[in-house]
């Protein structure tokens, strides 16, 4: 909503004609109309005017710059970043400040002025770091009641690190309820706490399982891209991709022959590739099916039924 917009809204919300609220102001009733039809805005000295007049604050006025684009917060965070340069901690902190008032409903802005000043107070020259714990910590809050899924993300993301410096480990750990179960950073955070809180063998057990999914991962893509190499008869790149893959295996299996589409299926599959029986159909050929599962138990088991 343009500043325009805001004023007609408050203004026939108070009762007010175009020509009164002139006359309050002590500006011409076409300087109105112009106004709210977005034609010119009010000079700078009347802002406060119109807020007082309106029974409206300046944030709720000024509201026509509520949200930026992702290249106009770039260059805001470029120039807070650039400041620190030549001016002390608190001096770009004040600035920041300003920079939320100016755009009170960015939360994007406000998060990324609060991980910029958060980081900076700890790896910077601020000589009283604690002093800022409560603005940067409000700020994340306020990114996390926001309604888009990406910046509450990343403001629990910011709340869970905040509370764990403190060593507030119960604190930290209610924000992971802002994470999805399916979301490996979940995991992660969780097998932290574990280690800080010294639970020593469930930290292990998780980082554990985040090692060997994540390997699980990995061998599925492997899978998938060696068959579509294959479909589309590129043998050398699937050769190079099955010996990426091995190698991988050799990492997590120390070599224990659990990787049997090296041994046995992918010969086979290149077999058929390079005498044309390959059909390249995920759903009916029984060599592409094993490929893209990369199991040799299932070889052994289907190959008597082709």
């Amino acid at each position: 909503m343009n500043i325009g917009s805001v004023i007609r809204k408050y203004r026939k919300e108070a009762g007010l004609t175009q020509e009164e609220m002139a006359n309050r102001l002590g500006v011409t009733t076409p300087a109105v109309n112009k106004w709210e039809k977005g034609n010119s805005n009010p000079d700078i000295e009347l802002l406060a005017p119109i807020a007082r007049l309106l029974h409206i604050s300046l944030d709720t006025l000024m509201s026509f710059r509520e949200e930026l684009t992702p290249p106009e917060i770039r260059e805001i965070i470029r120039q807070m970043d650039k400041m620190f340069e030549t001016r002390n901690y608190e001096q770009v902190y004040e600035w920041a400040v300003e920079r939320t008032k100016e755009f009170p409903n960015c939360n994007m802005l406000i998060w990324q002025i609060a991980v910029v000043l958060d980081a900076r107070r700890l790896t910077g020259t601020c000589a009283e770091p604690e002093k800022y714990d409560a603005q940067i910590n409000a700020w994340y809050e306020i990114a996390l009641g926001d309604g888009r899924e990406e910046i509450k993300h990343h403001a629990a993301d910011s709340l869970f690190g905040f509370y764990f410096r403190k060593k507030d480990y119960e604190k930290a750990e209610e924000y992971l309820q802002y994470f999805s179960d399916h979301d490996p950073m979940k995991k992660m955070f969780q097998a932290r706490l574990y280690k800080a809180q010294g639970k020593t063998e469930q930290a292990n057990e998780m980082f554990e399982y985040l090692l060997f999914s994540g390997y699980q991962t990995l061998r599925s893509v492997f899978c998938f891209m060696i068959g579509l190499e294959l479909a589309e008869g590129n043998v050398e790149k699937a050769d190079f991709l099955e010996e990426k893959k091995s190698a991988l295996a050799d990492i997590f299996t120390a070599g224990n022959g659990r990787e049997c589409l090296s041994e046995k299926l992918f010969p086979q599959i290149k077999s058929r590739v390079l005498d044309h029986s390959f059909s390249g159909d995920a759903g009916s050929d029984i060599f592409y099916r094993a490929a893209m599962i990369g199991a040799g138990s299932w070889w052994t088991e289907n190959s008597s039924k082709k």
